[in-house]
């Protein structure tokens, strides 16, 4: 048998199935069928695309993706401000922290455990 997980609205569905199995009252089965109603309505609400940052950032990462592939030396590895800086545009204004997240999405860069003789700084290196 196979072990399906159900959905919110299938568990309100059978909640309400056992509901007035058991002879329940009509109350009772009603306001259950209301719950699933309203979840079904908030969920179907919902938007299912990308939000606006997450637009901008693929744009971001793409940029990135570009300098690592076409200017990045491969023997190199670089901080994410030497990344911010090459890119220029605004990315060069970006924090170390949104560097970092925009450089963990981007396919043809790895991390790489030091990139200085710092053994703190993390750096970046074309894969």
């Amino acid at each position: 048998m196979e072990n399906k997980k159900q959905t919110v609205a299938e568990k309100f569905a059978e909640v309400a199935r056992v509901l007035v199995a058991a002879g329940a009252q009509t109350e009772l089965v009603d306001f259950i069928n209301e719950r699933k109603e309203q979840h079904e309505k908030r969920t179907t609400s919902k938007k299912r695309g990308l939000t606006k940052t997450q637009k901008e950032n693929l744009v971001h990462v793409e940029k990135i993706n570009a300098f690592f592939f076409e200017q990045a030396d491969p023997e190199i590895a670089y901080t994410s401000a030497e990344v911010a800086q090459a890119v220029g545009g605004e990315i060069a204004d970006f924090t170390p922290q949104k560097m970092t997240a925009l450089l963990k999405q981007v396919e043809n860069a790895e991390k790489v455990a030091q990139a200085t003789s710092d053994k703190k700084k993390v750096g970046y290196q074309a894969k």
